[in-house]
């Protein structure tokens, strides 16, 4: 007969210590075990593990360690996590691919950017042609003051202008 102590017994059956204690204070003397002597003087009780069965109505087969379904899902879940962490590792890949790509577009725009700024220069160094051109002044007899009033005297003025 195996006996196990109250500690054991509120993790094993997941019922709370006064729920245990309470059951043990009406088990009967049979069910009963003197464990270690304590530092207090008193000594550890252990109870029956047959009696605590019977007395929540558990079979064996739910207070043994871990069952098949235990770990088909614990298996199951770490297949899934293992499935998440190559899809990250695969989506990583990806993203320094990508990021490979836009560092070889950045300096090829840099270097078009370069190419630019030079031509630009260039030309800018080449100084154009200074156009020297005349103004002439405009003769007294051309000012505004002096409009012809007939026709033919008015198209000679204008000619003077063009």
């Amino acid at each position: 007969m195996e006996y196990i102590t109250i500690i054991e017994a509120t993790k094993r059956y997941k019922k709370s210590l006064s729920t245990i204690k309470r059951l043990v204070a009406k088990t009967p003397q049979k069910n009963l075990k003197r464990g270690d002597k304590l530092n207090t003087g008193k000594y550890r009780v252990l109870v029956s593990v047959d009696y605590l069965n019977s007395s929540f109505n558990v079979s064996n087969e739910t207070t043994q360690e871990p069952t098949n379904d235990l770990l088909k899902t614990l298996q199951n879940e770490l297949h899934s996590k293992q499935t998440i962490i190559d899809k990250l590792l695969k989506n990583q890949e990806q993203f320094l691919e990508n990021e490979r790509n836009f560092q070889i577009l950045l300096e090829r725009g840099n270097q078009r950017a370069e190419l630019l700024e030079q031509h630009f220069n260039r030309n800018r160094e080449q100084q154009p042609e200074e156009i020297h051109e005349e103004i002439k002044p405009i003769d007294q007899e051309l000012s505004e003051d002096k409009i012809p009033s007939d026709r033919a005297s008015f198209e000679e003025w204008l000619k003077l202008f063009n």
